[in-house]
C-alpha cells in the first residue's frame, strides 16, 4: 500500500482575477466576469503567513488573472520574500519591466506564458498588442543576461501556432532560458483532427533530433490523451501537495479546478488553513472525486507513475 502524506508543499496564491489579456482559450474568463476580484494586501499577508507556518516551501504568485495587475504585488512579493519561501510567479510578462526590481531580486522562477514565436500569432491568439511579444521577450533577456536563476517559457499548442515552436526554441537556446513547457489546450469545443496531430508529432520529432532538446518539456502522451478520461489511475497522488487560493480567499483542490464550486475546500475568509486542510469540507470533496472525470491534465503522467508504483511493488512510500 502506498502511503501519501497530506503535506501541503506547493500553493499558487491568485492575488487578482484581472487581466490584461484575453486568451481564446482562457478557461478563468467566465470566473473573472461572474466575480472580478482583487485581493487586499493585509489579507494576502495573513494568508502568506499561514502558509509559512503550516510549512509551505513554494509559493507561486498566478492567476485566475495576471497577478503583476495586483497594486500592492511588490509589497506582497517582498513581505513573502521574508519568509524565505521558495517563490516564482506565473505570468504573460508584459508587466515584468514595471516590476523588474522587485522580480529579480525576490523571486527563483517566472513561468511566462508566451504561445508564440512570432507577434502576429501572438497578438492572435492573445488579444494583446503586437508589440507587447517583443516588450516580454526583450524583459526575459535583460532578466537571463543578468543572472535571473530559471524562466521557464510555456507554450499551449494550438492549430494557429504549433509551427513556430521552433523559432522559439532557437530564442531560448541562444538567450539561455532555462525551457520551453509545450502542453496541449484542452477544451470541450475543440477537436484537434488527425492532421494536426500529425504535424505536432511532427514538429516534436523534429526539435528532439537537435541540439535545442535539453531546453524543451513535450510530452506526446498529453496529445494522445485529449478528450480521452484518466481510467489508468484511481487517485489523484498530486493534490495532496500542491493547492490554490483564489483572491476571493477560497482554497480549491487544485488549480486546474480553480473557481468550481464543488472543489472548494475552504475559504480563509472565515477559517484557517490548519481547519481547512484537516476540515470535513475537503474530506468530503475527496470522497466525492471521480478520478474517471478528470480530463488529460498537467499531472496526468505523475499519477500514472505513481499508480504503477502503488499497484507494482507493494512497498511503502513517503511522498
Amino acid at each position: 500500500m502506498l502511503k501519501v502524506l497530506s503535506k501541503l508543499s506547493v500553493v499558487e496564491l491568485d492575488l487578482t482575477n484581472d487581466c490584461n489579456h484575453n486568451c481564446i482559450w482562457c478557461i478563468n474568463r467566465s470566473f473573472r466576469e461572474r466575480e472580478p476580484v482583487t485581493m487586499d494586501k493585509e489579507f494576502a499577508f495573513d494568508v502568506i503567513k499561514q502558509l509559512h507556518e503550516f510549512g509551505v516551501k513554494t509559493l507561486i504568485f498566478s492567476g485566475g488573472g495576471e497577478p503583476l495587475l495586483h497594486p500592492q504585488f511588490s509589497k506582497i512579493l517582498l513581505y513573502a520574500k521574508s519568509y524565505k519561501f521558495n517563490i516564482g510567479v506565473i505570468t504573460n510578462g508584459v508587466r515584468i519591466q514595471e516590476n523588474y526590481a522587485m522580480i529579480k531580486d525576490c523571486c527563483d522562477f517566472l513561468i511566462v506564458s508566451i504561445d508564440a514565436g512570432t507577434a502576429e500569432t501572438y497578438k492572435k491568439l492573445h488579444k494583446g498588442e503586437k508589440a507587447e511579444f517583443q516588450k516580454v521577450i526583450s524583459s526575459c533577456k535583460q532578466l537571463k543576461s543578468e543572472g535571473f536563476p530559471m524562466i521557464l517559457f510555456s507554450f499551449l499548442v494550438h492549430p494557429d501556432n504549433y509551427y513556430e515552436v521552433p523559432r522559439l526554441l532557437e530564442f531560448i537556446e541562444i538567450h539561455k532560458i532555462n525551457g520551453l513547457l509545450v502542453r496541449p489546450i484542452y477544451l470541450k469545443k475543440m477537436t484537434y483532427n488527425q492532421r494536426f496531430l500529425t504535424e505536432a508529432k511532427r514538429v516534436h520529432t523534429n526539435v528532439s533530433n537537435t541540439e535545442m532538446s535539453p531546453y524543451i518539456n513535450w510530452n506526446m502522451n498529453y496529445f494522445q490523451d485529449l478528450g480521452e478520461m484518466t481510467g489508468e489511475y484511481q487517485h489523484c497522488f498530486f493534490q495532496s501537495g500542491r493547492s490554490v487560493i483564489c483572491a476571493n480567499g477560497k482554497m480549491y483542490l487544485c488549480s486546474q479546478v480553480r473557481g468550481v464550486k464543488k472543489f472548494e475546500i475552504g475559504d480563509f475568509n472565515t477559517e484557517s488553513l490548519v481547519n481547512i486542510w484537516a476540515g470535513e469540507r475537503r474530506e468530503l470533496v475527496l470522497s466525492r472525486l471521480d478520478i474517471s472525470r478528470c480530463p488529460a491534465c498537467r499531472y496526468k503522467e505523475y499519477n500514472r507513475v505513481m499508480q504503477d508504483i502503488t499497484c507494482n511493488t507493494g512497498r511503502d512510500f513517503l511522498w
